[in-house]
């Protein structure tokens, strides 16, 4: 986490802002099926644990940013500061907080990302046996084309 006042300090003094709230986005991390049994509730209906990170769960917070600093590794502490799950953009101008705006929202995401390489995923479990099947085919294609068309890498 970084410490609040070298943030604001980076912010001081900025004309512009834009604020960017990742509300809900801990669910798109999956928890490891290991330790989907730590997050096992009960209520009336029967015992449950979540295959997504819930947003009060231990260390949630730093992991989902940790994801966010690696997404915005470049931009970060320049014309970007990520806070748990806020996003806060600067500019110097209205315009120039426009640029900085767009430069975050193309470029960065795969739509349904998760569920597209979900087959790829898998390999990384420990002591997976490598099964080209049609389903890793078909992620891996998939998500090799949006990789190299536009507007992900230009």
């Amino acid at each position: 986490m970084p410490f609040v006042d070298q943030m604001f300090n980076r912010l001081a003094g900025k004309g512009w802002y834009c604020f960017l709230d990742g509300h809900s986005r801990y669910n798109q991390i999956s928890i490891d099926l290991e330790d989907q049994e730590k997050t096992t509730f009960t209520c009336p209906y029967g015992t449950f644990a979540f295959k997504g990170m819930p947003f009060r769960l231990c260390n949630a917070s730093v992991t989902f940013q940790c994801c966010m600093m690696s997404i915005f590794s470049d931009l970060v502490e320049d014309t970007i500061e990520v806070f748990m799950d806020h996003l806060s953009l600067v500019g110097d101008s209205f315009d120039g907080c426009l640029d900085h705006l767009a430069e975050v929202l193309k470029r960065r995401f795969i739509k349904d990302f998760s569920k597209i390489a979900q087959a790829l995923c898998q390999l990384l479990e420990k002591e997976c046996m490598f099964d080209f099947d049609d389903a890793f085919l078909r992620g891996f294609g998939e998500l090799k084309e949006k990789l190299v068309s536009a507007p992900i890498i230009n």
